[in-house]
């Protein structure tokens, strides 16, 4: 159940997400770009939607990087990059959640 206060692209856990609730983000309303993450159906496609999605399923800390930033920050691009095909960089931290091994 969309409503124009849902963001066109938020991350899902257990509870649901964006204020609705796990079986509310599973309507028709809203497809499953990637694991974890919701998109409204009637979210525009854009490159920003691709960048919005990529972002929303990594962990926080992830930063948009090379191309993208700049096409995410609008700063001047030659052309054959502008309008080249669109691709998402990103830079995720490492995963510091397991011990690392002696020598």
């Amino acid at each position: 159940m969309a409503t124009h206060d849902t963001p066109d692209v938020f991350p899902v856990r257990t509870s649901g997400g964006a204020g609705l609730t796990r079986r509310q983000t599973q309507a028709r309303g809203f497809i499953t770009p990637t694991t974890g993450v919701r998109r409204r159906v009637d979210a525009p496609t854009s490159h920003g939607t691709d960048i919005a999605v990529a972002l929303a399923a990594r962990p926080e800390g992830t930063a948009i990087t090379d191309l993208s930033a700049a096409w995410w920050w609008e700063l001047p691009l030659p052309p054959w990059l502008r309008d080249g095909p669109p691709t998402v960089s990103l830079s995720v931290l490492p995963d510091r959640s397991h011990a690392r091994r002696a020598g």
